[in-house]
Parts: structure tokens; sequence; C-alpha cells
């Protein structure tokens, strides 16, 4: 009796250690028989030039790197899988391993984090210093501690980019021009600065923007960059461009967001690979959109894309609501006054030496 009553006691710890892997593998990545590990991705934008051949690219390299220990089999668009604003938090659910996605679609939930990535209301203007403060300053452990208090996720910076302008179906050239204006955008900030302008601030996946525009939901919209824009032919339906600084100087619009517990089920070579892949994207991303962006730019010149930069007195209008809501921040919320006080103690060493250069800008 006491040997069947071990035996079965054995029997159950094993059944449950075997239930329990199981379910580990089934809320984190999945392994073949020949120990490969395989991540199931999505992105959250539309297949295509742009923003899916970033993500792409990553997959790809990756793939290269790891040399068949870790592979991404197919990285998936937005809504091939789930939607697109519902692709990151279900990567934290463990449904993805991975997300080529952007903080900005989090900020129901993170209402800080642009100024994390990107928002006039900090003082990070230039890629260099963006990029700096996030490797090597302590912005991505920032970032991290920020994504922890709500999500089971690894976050990764990997593509930068610069002001985007704004297209519009009307010209936008002068303060009044904002008043009542229908302007798609992303991140709670950013919404707030423009309806600091006077405007009517709204938010939606990339898919929906050209749509929006030709039902006239919208009458302008923050889009992203040239290399995206133009195959949308987005300068046909708002023919009129506004550049500048405006509300995002320089942006990390693109992150790679991977569940928690598939990153900790990595071993420390692979994890190293991963960071790897990351950076090698970055830098990829920063010459070839940069060539991309610049060539489409001049073809949506020539094909009668009217553009108009921000006068002086503009921009200056908009840096001084960025500075005040900037300031209403960091005097409402202790994080949000963390990560402006990190920014600021970065740039006052950074820009002893840097702040007289071109570098990046």
């Amino acid at each position: 009796m006491a040997r069947k009553l071990s035996l079965s006691i054995v029997l159950f710890f094993a059944i449950t250690i075997l239930t329990f892997s199981i379910s580990q593998l089934s809320i984190a990545a999945s392994v073949d028989k020949n120990g490969v590990i395989h991540w199931k991705a999505q992105s959250t934008w539309i297949r295509g030039p742009g923003h899916q051949e970033l993500a792409d690219y990553f997959t790809e390299t990756l793939n290269h790197l790891c040399k068949g220990q870790l592979v991404i089999d197919k990285m998936y668009a937005g809504g091939e899988l789930v939607g697109a604003f519902e692709a990151i938090p279900a990567c934290s659910k463990g449904k993805l391993d991975i997300v080529s996605g952007s903080g900005f679609y989090l900020t129901g939930s993170l209402p800080w984090i642009s100024l994390i990535i990107g928002a006039v209301a900090t003082d990070m203007k230039y890629a260099d210093q963006l990029l700096t403060w996030q490797w090597k300053g302590g912005g991505l452990e920032l970032y991290q501690e920020y994504v922890d208090t709500k999500y089971n996720l690894k976050v990764f910076p990997y593509v930068v980019t610069p002001a985007q302008v704004i297209y519009s179906t009307k010209p936008i050239t002068k303060k009044e021009d904002f008043k009542g204006l229908k302007i798609r955008t992303t991140g709670s900030v950013n919404m707030e600065f423009y309806k600091s302008l006077g405007a009517q601030a709204v938010t939606m996946p990339m898919s929906e923007i050209i749509p929006s525009l030709e039902r006239k939901v919208v009458d302008a919209a923050k889009f992203a960059l040239p290399y995206t824009d133009y195959p949308v032919r987005i300068h046909e339906i708002a023919p009129y461009a506004l550049s500048g600084v405006l509300d995002m100087p320089v942006t990390i619009s693109m992150e790679m967001w991977i569940n928690g517990d598939s990153w900790k089920a990595l071993p420390d070579d692979l994890k190293e690979k991963v960071e790897y892949a990351v950076k090698l994207s970055q830098f990829w991303s920063i010459y070839h959109l940069g060539w991309k962006n610049a060539r489409l730019w001049e073809k949506m010149l020539d094909e009668g894309l009217k553009v108009a930069k921000a006068s002086p007195e503009l921009q200056q209008w908009m840096y001084e609501k960025g500075r005040e809501l900037g300031e209403k921040y960091a005097a409402q919320d202790p994080f949000a006054k963390k990560i402006l006080d990190s920014q600021e103690t970065f740039l006052r060493t950074y820009n002893k030496y840097y702040g007289h250069s071109v570098f990046f800008r």
C-alpha cells in the first residue's frame, strides 16, 4: 500500500512538472525536436516597403546571427495574426513571442512613453542625443522600468526617424490654421500637444490613415516618412505639407517587443545575438531610410506636393507649448519627472561637447 502510494505521488509530481513545462512552452517560444527555438512574430505595420521592410530586415539578421538555434519563420504584418493595436499586448500575454511595433501604441496604458521615445515636451532634438541617451545614458533602462509596470515585455528601440511632416488637405502655415484642424497623430503627449494648439487630435493604425483622409474624417495626418508615404500616394490625397520640428523633433519610431518569458528562456549567447540584430538593424535603417527618403521626397515634390516650412514664429510657439506640457507632466507625475530629469542630466554633459556640432543634425 505504501509503495503504491509513493508511486502515485511520484507520478503526480511528474505529471505536474510535465504539464507546467508544456504550459510554459505554450506561453513562450516553441522548441522543435531538434532543439531549435521558434518565435512567432508579427509587426504592427502594413505589408510593403517602409516599416514592414525594416521588420523583415531584423528577422533576416536575427536568423543569420543565430545560425539555426533561434528562428523566426515569418514576420507577419499587422492584422495577419492579431490587430495592429492588439499586437504588443498580445505579445505580453504570450500569444506572440516578438512584435515589431511602436511604443506610441501603448500610450493609453503608459502615458509618458512619448517622453522616452520622442516628443516636443522634451529637450531631445537630434538623433545622436536620443540614441546615445538610450544606449549609454540610462534611457533604455528607464524605458524597461516603465514597461515593467504594466507589461511582461522586453523592449529594444531599433529605428530612429527625423521629424515628420504634417500632410494636409488644405495649407497649414500659421497658428490660426490649427484651430479646429482634425489631425491624426500617435501618442498621448503628441495628441495633447495638438489639442493645446486648438486642433482635434485622433489616433488610428497606419492602414486607416489614407481612407480617413479620403472620407474627410481627418484633415491632416502625421504619417511617417517618404519611403512609407510615397507608395500609398498620400501626396495625391493630402497635397500640402508642413515641415519643421513640429511635435516630434526626433523619435524612436519602432521597437522590438519580446515576451518576457520567451526572453528569459533564451541562453545568454542568444540574448546577445538578439541585441546585435537590433543594433545592426538600427544602423541599417539610418542609411537605408536616409537615401530612400531623400529620393522619394524629390519625387513627391516633382509630383506636386506643396511644402511650407514652419516659420520661426510658428516653431517657437510650438516649442513653448511643448515646454509647458513638459513642466505640467513633471509636476503631476513622479515618473514623468524622472524621465525628464534623466534627459536633462544627460544633455548637460553631452552637449558640452556635441552642442556646437552638426552631428546628425
